[in-house]
């Protein structure tokens, strides 16, 4: 299903309102392949627990507040704390209109690489983010926003296909340039960190997860000073 979670609550063919949902001890797991690396990358959110407020179809209920709030915690890859919180418009559902907050805590490399190496086609030799957030506003077609992302010692090591064992390997030449020309070691202007605008635009064939993945690897990859397009495929 390639609808948003408020474009399914507004085809359920009877009326809806619930004021409030609490859930807990859920896991979310999202997996992508890639065909250029014949491999699949997997992101695990385990213990999540929140609440959804304001579900509802009801034309009444969605003149007096025209929005879902979903808000969840969780633990990325079963160590690393997770949130999110979640703004969908119901009053312009067909668009799909929603915003998000995301949070994450620390992260190392071996965290990253079992995401970055699939899907990035790049591997972390050393580095650490301390903290990131990142603000998200979309519909049905673009998502864009900002990131904020402080790490320190950054050092990465791309990555290309081996076509005879299908398999990846490490691209020490590029791995050479990327390093001195593109990749920036740690996020600081003086004071200030970096933040970044993006937009992506959505392929019709992804889901919703997918879509705001694809979105925050964008904005990671414009903090660091990887080339966009050599990690997210064009659509």
């Amino acid at each position: 299903m390639n609808h948003f979670p408020h474009q399914l609550v507004m085809k359920i063919p009877i009326p809806v309102f619930v004021r409030q949902l609490d859930f807990q001890q859920l896991k979310v797991v999202f997996r992508q392949y890639n065909p250029e690396t014949r491999s699949t990358g997997t992101v695990v959110v385990t213990d999540i627990k929140g609440n959804a407020k304001h579900i509802t179809n009801v034309p009444a209920e969605i003149k007096k507040l025209p929005y879902t709030l979903l808000s969840a915690k969780g633990l990325l890859t079963a160590k690393v704390p997770f949130g999110a919180r979640f703004k969908f418009d119901l009053a312009h559902y067909r668009s799909g209109q929603f915003t998000v907050d995301v949070y994450m805590d620390t992260l190392n490399k071996e965290i990253v690489n079992p995401m970055a190496e699939p899907l990035g086609r790049f591997t972390v030799k050393s580095g650490q983010m301390q903290h990131g957030t990142t603000h998200l506003e979309g519909d049905n077609f673009h998502l864009g926003g900002t990131m904020q992302v402080r790490y320190t010692d950054l050092h990465l090591i791309p990555l290309k296909s081996d076509s005879a064992r299908g398999e990846l390997k490490k691209n020490h030449l590029k791995s050479f340039f990327a390093n001195i020309i593109f990749i920036k070691n740690e996020n600081r202007m003086g004071n200030e960190l970096r933040q970044p605008t993006f937009t992506v635009g959505r392929d019709h064939h992804q889901n919703f997860v997918g879509y705001i993945w694809t979105a925050i690897l964008t904005g990671l990859c414009k903090t660091i000073g990887v080339p966009v397009m050599s990690v997210v495929k064009d659509k």
